[in-house]
């Protein structure tokens, strides 16, 4: 993924970061690094994008859900997870 990076290949970079944000749910760095390549006007969508992906009930991601101040989404997923 870094290496994608270091040549300024930005679309393979993004997409691979997306992937690695799919196998490491809830891992807030590789989410401020996605959420770094957004205008902040774009920014909602592709964090909608992001969570429409993962099952409801996913603990691991809450630490996103935190970042965004979301904590209904936190409760409805412990709740929803019993």
């Amino acid at each position: 993924m870094e290496i994608y990076r270091d040549i300024g290949d930005e679309q393979n970079y993004r997409a691979e970061l997306f992937s690695a944000m799919a196998i490491n749910i809830g891992d807030i760095n590789l989410w401020n690094e996605y959420k770094r390549g957004f205008a902040v006007e774009k920014w909602p969508k592709a964090c909608e994008n992001i969570l429409s992906t993962i099952r409801t009930g996913n603990f691991r991601v809450f630490p996103w859900h935190a970042e965004k101040k979301r904590y209904d989404l936190i409760m409805d997923g412990i709740e929803g997870g019993r």
